[in-house]
């Protein structure tokens, strides 16, 4: 899991370090752009328009998703088994977290015609499971999140990943603080 999350740093890393006149010389994005991204059981769909060259601004929506995923930071009620948590667990084993619907704003930025990195706001809702009941809760997200996509011109694969707060149950239930990673998407970009 570390290497994963280094290799996701060092390729948004690396991205940021070409300046905007490279950019212009070695890529400019289309005006618009439409998107698909397909994860396990779940996709979403974005619109994006050029406001300089290789920058984008757009808005996504999507439905389920996020099936393949792992809580890499939590309090006590989100927390992986044996992962990361600011405060002592619950005693529920075997988590499970499924978004079902999202909205997102975005700004993303295209180095070259092989990469996509976005960064944005997102409302959604999710299902919750474990073990403390034979129900799954409903919850809901607020934060950021970020995505870096590497392929060719149209098709893309990478992760993505949610920092922010997620609350299970109503708006007087307990929030807490996340970090959650989804290492499967891939995206097919339309351009005109």
């Amino acid at each position: 899991m570390k290497r994963i999350l280094l290799a996701f740093g060092a390729a948004a890393l690396s991205a940021g370090n070409i300046t905007a006149q490279q950019q212009a010389k070695s890529y400019v994005a289309p005006r618009n752009e439409f998107s698909v991204t397909i994860q396990p059981i779940g996709g979403s769909l974005s619109y994006a328009r050029s406001i300089a060259p290789g920058r984008l601004i757009g808005l996504q929506v999507g439905i389920g998703g996020h099936f393949i995923e792992y809580m890499v930071l939590a309090g006590r009620h989100f927390s992986e088994d044996g992962g990361l948590h600011y405060e002592p667990r619950d005693n529920a084993t075997n988590p499970l977290m499924f978004e079902i619907l999202s909205a997102s704003a975005f700004y993303r930025m295209e180095p070259s015609t092989r990469w996509q990195i976005d960064v944005g706001a997102r409302a959604s809702s999710f299902l919750h499971l474990d073990s403390s009941d034979d129900d799954p809760g409903g919850g809901y997200y607020l934060g950021s999140y970020a995505s870096v996509m590497y392929g060719w011109k149209r098709v893309k694969f990478g992760p993505e990943i949610l920092v922010g707060v997620f609350t299970e149950g109503t708006f007087q239930s307990r929030s807490e603080f996340g970090v959650h990673f989804a290492p499967l998407m891939g995206r097919l970009t339309v351009g005109w």
